[in-house]
């Protein structure tokens, strides 16, 4: 059950926007009934504009409200691996928060696609190294790819450490994944134009 069934928040209202999206869109309507319709889902889509969300269908035909974000857009656009862009978007959706377990698996997901990325962060420099470092860290000690919590792999402060704290730190790996990425791609594009600046020396 979900907590925003009687949350006075504004998650809660974009929870409600989110299950009357579903209704409204689940039949076949005419007449006045189609006019009301139309008037819910314009009133809908003005409450998500104001509020930075944005409603999308997922792959079982059910329209989730996620998070407005030009990052996550841009990685999702910009990769072919269907499992990882599905990952990024769903990150993002309402019901993701406070969900530790679901972030859990959507971040190994996200990492397992960095992970030939994340095995040559030795040969980058600068911003790309930290970042690359920073994810793999995150996605060795945080409890995602290994058991941190009990057994060989525990770490001592998950002993003192709340889920607040650890869904931060969840949130921070996903942003610095993003952010990987997308950092990856533009050294690409940069040794792409250094090549191409490379043979025009010389000529006018």
């Amino acid at each position: 059950c979900s907590p925003y069934w009687d949350s006075p928040t504004v998650e809660g209202l974009l929870f409600y926007c989110e299950m009357l999206i579903n209704l409204l869109n689940c039949t076949t309507y005419c007449g006045g009934a189609k006019i009301i319709r139309d008037r819910l889902l314009a009133n809908i889509s003005l409450i998500l504009e104001k509020t930075g969300y944005k409603s999308c269908k997922d792959n079982d035909g059910f329209f989730a409200i996620v998070k407005k974000d030009a990052l996550a857009s841009s990685v999702i656009e910009g990769i072919d691996d269907k499992i990882t862009a599905k990952a990024v978007l769903e990150y993002n959706r309402l019901d993701m928060k406070g969900d530790l377990k679901r972030k859990k698996g959507l971040l190994k997901q996200i990492g397992d696609y960095l992970e030939p990325t994340l095995q040559r962060r030795n040969t980058f420099t600068g911003k790309l190294f930290e970042l690359a470092n920073d994810v793999s860290f995150c996605l060795n000690n945080l409890d995602i790819r290994h058991n941190n919590k009990d057994g060989d792999h525990k770490k001592p402060f998950f002993d003192v450490m709340t889920d607040k704290d650890l869904e931060v730190l969840y949130d921070d790996t996903y942003r610095s994944s993003l952010l990987l990425i997308e950092m990856f791609e533009q050294e690409k594009s940069h040794s792409r134009i250094a090549t191409v600046r490379q043979q025009c020396k010389g000529t006018k």
